[in-house]
């Protein structure tokens, strides 16, 4: 419960037992002459992390608080706010002195994504103080830096230049980017702004970030320890809200593990060699130029040995855990005792890199520097990889993930939830032909030669970094549409979650949703679209006849997800030989999702809406868990339609899946045997403890389900989802359903009766659409903040969030909702 006096300028917060009393933004503030003549001691609080100036102009009051100038006068008036400790004969309780309120880090996938939240963040009356936070390759505005493609090094390079440096940098001091100047805004507001004042935006975000309530960031930047080292983001006693979290599981184990190629390997090799002949301090890069030569060596050994394997996937490997694992690290030259010296090692040289020059200590001899060594230091890239090595073998022995070595338990026990993987191709003639047919369909160069040998450390249990990364916050939040089941959540990220929410769609389901299980083609056959049936011709041709009739129907923008880039390309092949393909492109431009994310993607993202927008309407031909399935917004007429061919299970030829399975099978075993289990935590209860067959089938469901909920974006959007598969005629695959769609699927005798629902439905939308109201009038701000922008009609049309808001008070900002009756539903089929 939260007790708001806008007069007095306190907020009282009271949760899990804790009683807070706050005044002004970030705790108890008032002179110091109000302080002696009290005899109170008051905490005053500021940033940990930046001049606690920064971000407020001189005389700039506190947002929101009268209080914090001035000692608070008493009143025994209701409504009005005591002041602790005050002398004066009162009924309440002296509230205690509030502890710094907590920094909210908003994170999500994309950026795409987050300049959706903050554009609903500025239909509203709140101005917090915030950031949005992103790597250099997308704040950069220095023309000379970005032409070279390598904007990390360069920009660090022209940093360290004492005769040039980078102008934008220096003008950041010089111009003092503050929250007064810099207020709601996302990542292309800043980069507008930087580009027009001449200023860095990725460091005006940064400085940003220090004095900021609320931050926004991509999630990888809270579970990465590199990306939150790097970043300098400290999450104690935060509220983190991970956004599209339903990834969340497979994200932390990769924040988690490691994967290098030799190739990689021998490159941070050779520039570690560079170091200790032409840098100052030698002596720092020697041991990890021998720990990565050793590494090397240890490698190719067992690359060549017989414990290689051939698996189904046409590549030979070699898998390591618990005893033998730590024996293989020991060869290795990474056993427990010799990580924190490595460690050091790393820290040292990193501090080291700032101001590497090309000279030797005095009385060292250095020999003419050659032209190829383009830095007297590793460079940022090599003693990235050489972190993320460490880190992930840290984690794996119990000593956390960054900062000084911490040891948990046993290096014996905290392994118990990683693996170890060594791989080559095993033909590598063969697989070089495959990699280079799969770069000239995504456009790329191809690449010659034999393919390296990888070697992999890989996390089985997410709990493990997750809780290395979210273990100190003050609250963490996980918000999806498709998070459900909710409870092996618990397992998986070893934290029991006191309030879980599941709730119903914002729209008319029976008027504005039709969907339905689609078990047959036209000719009425079953299709059980497994991954052996998907490479017969009966299939494929069933799939595309009945394609062929959902097209005609559904209007404007459709979305055809398959399970994998080998399924799309078996279904184009046999549909262009037997004419379907040229049938689909004669009723809609049909745009084909690109194997490679960037230019190639927005290009074909162009060509599919610019279809939808001029009339003549579009299908993409996507995957599950691809960008399209998951990071792009395709509303209204953008996707009136959604189609999902099969279940996307992942590849049981997969070491990596199967690993998985083994793994989880083990721990439920351990759980039911009252044994010591093999995770990092988790909840108590057994139910919740998931097999490995269960957490393959929700893996599978959860990509399907994110996929599905591209089609209704906001409450007035309408659309169909289909979903091709006999299976999805069971009950054990409805239930993994998201719960809109769940208990809303349409059932037919046959699919002549389904496609005359369907073109009933939509006939029925197309005479009566969903009636958008009139945009919101102005929402009055609160005392201290500025009026926000009104969004125009179009911005209004484009997102439906902003939709029935209601004016808040004059006194303080609120949340108005408004329920509608929903129209009466459309005449029966």
């Amino acid at each position: 419960a939260m007790e708001v006096d806008t007069e007095g300028g306190a907020a009282a917060v009271k949760a899990e037992g804790k009683n807070m009393a706050g005044l002004g933004e970030r705790g108890v503030k008032q002179e110091q002459a109000s302080e002696e003549a009290e005899g109170v001691k008051r905490n005053e609080v500021g940033e940990s992390s930046g001049d606690p100036a920064d971000g407020e102009e001189e005389g700039e009051e506190d947002r929101g608080s009268d209080a914090s100038a001035a000692p608070m006068e008493s009143s025994s008036e209701p409504g009005h706010d005591v002041p602790p400790f005050c002398d004066i004969d009162i009924e309440y309780e002296p509230r205690p002195i509030m502890d710094p309120v907590p920094r909210i880090f908003f994170a999500t996938r994309t950026h795409s994504q987050i300049a959706q939240v903050v554009r609903e963040l500025k239909r509203t009356s709140y101005k917090p103080k915030m950031a949005v936070l992103a790597a250099r390759k997308h704040y950069c505005v220095h023309k000379s830096v970005i032409k070279t493609g390598n904007i990390d090094e360069e920009c660090n390079d022209l940093l360290k230049s004492k005769q040039f440096g980078c102008l934008f940098a220096q003008n950041i001091k010089r111009q003092g980017v503050s929250h007064s100047r810099v207020q709601i805004h996302d990542l292309e507001d800043l980069l507008v702004m930087g580009r027009q004042s001449k200023f860095c935006p990725y460091f005006a975000a940064r400085d940003l970030a220090a004095a900021a309530d609320l931050v926004f960031c991509p999630y990888n930047y809270i579970l990465s320890p590199i990306s939150r080292s790097g970043m300098g983001i400290n999450v104690a006693n935060s509220i983190l809200i991970f956004d599209e979290a339903h990834n969340i599981e497979d994200q932390a184990r990769e924040a988690g593990s490691c994967e290098i190629d030799m190739n990689t390997m021998k490159e941070v090799h050779d520039s570690l060699a560079n170091c200790c002949n032409y840098c100052s301090k030698p002596e720092l890069y020697r041991p990890l130029q021998e720990m990565m030569g050793q590494l090397i060596s240890w490698l190719d050994a067992v690359a060549s040995s017989r414990s290689m394997v051939t698996r189904e996937s046409g590549r030979m490997e070699a898998a390591f855990q618990d005893s033998r694992m730590l024996s293989a690290l020991a060869e290795a030259g990474f056993s427990p005792t010799k990580i924190p010296a490595l460690w050091e090692m790393l820290v040292a040289a990193r501090q080291h890199e700032s101001e590497a020059k090309f000279e030797a200590e005095e009385g060292q001899e250095m020999g003419i520097v050659p032209a190829t060594v383009k830095r007297p230091g590793a460079g940022a890239a090599s003693l990235g990889v050489i972190s993320q090595l460490l880190i992930a073998l840290r984690l794996m022995y119990g000593m956390g993930s960054i900062g000084p070595i911490k040891r948990t338990t046993s290096p014996e026990k905290s392994s118990v939830c990683y693996r170890m993987v060594v791989s080559k191709a095993a033909h590598p003639q063969t697989e070089n032909r495959r990699r280079a047919r799969s770069a000239r369909g995504s456009g790329d160069a191809g690449t010659s030669g034999q393919q390296p040998v990888q070697l992999a450390i890989l996390c089985m249990d997410p709990a493990r970094p997750f809780l290395d990364a979210c273990g100190t916050a003050y609250s963490t939040i996980l918000t999806s549409g498709t998070l459900s089941p909710l409870g092996t959540f618990a397992q998986e990220l070893g934290t029991d979650f006191a309030a879980t929410l599941e709730g119903p769609h914002v729209v008319d389901m029976k008027r504005q949703v039709w969907a339905a299980a689609l078990p047959w083609g036209p000719n009425n056959e079953p299709m059980s679209l497994t991954m052996g049936s998907l490479d017969k011709c009966t299939a494929q041709d069933q799939i595309g006849q009945g394609l062929v009739q959902l097209v005609k129907i559904i209007p404007d923008g459709v979305l055809v997800f398959v399970g994998s880039y080998g399924t799309m390309d078996k279904l184009q092949t046999r549909w262009k030989a037997t004419g379907v393909w040229d049938e689909l492109c004669s009723l809609k431009k049909v745009v084909v999702e690109p194997k490679q994310a960037g230019k190639d993607f927005d290009v074909a993202m162009d060509k599919y809406k610019t279809a939808v927008n001029q009339g003549r309407g579009a299908m993409l031909l996507g995957i599950f868990r691809g960008k399209a399935s998951e990071g792009i917004d395709f509303a209204d007429n953008q996707a009136r339609g959604v189609v999902l061919i099969g279940i996307p299970y992942a590849n049981r030829g997969d070491i990596k899946t199967n690993m998985k399975q083994a793994f989880n099978d083990n721990f439920k075993t351990a759980v039911q045997k009252g044994r010591p289990t093999t995770g990092a935590g988790g909840s108590k209860n057994e139910a919740v403890h998931l097999s490995g067959h269960a957490w393959y089938d929700q893996s599978a469901f959860r990509a399907l389900n994110q996929a599905m909920g591209r089609c209704i974006r906001h409450k007035y959007d309408y659309g169909a989802v289909i979903l091709m598969d006999s299976r999805f005629l069971k009950p054990a695959s409805q239930a993994q359903l998201s719960r809109w769609v769940r208990g809303n699927l349409r059932d037919f005798p046959d699919f002549k009766s389904t496609i005359a629902s369907l073109e009933l439905f939509f006939a029925n939308l197309a005479l009566n659409p969903p009636k958008r109201p009139a945009p919101p009038s102005p929402v009055p701000a609160a005392p201290g903040r500025d009026a926000p922008e009104v969004p125009d009609d179009e911005d209004f049309e484009e997102g439906g969030a902003g939709a029935g808001a209601g004016a808040a008070p004059a006194d303080r900002p609120a949340i108005k909702i408004e329920y509608e009756a929903p129209p009466p539903p459309a005449a029966p089929a």
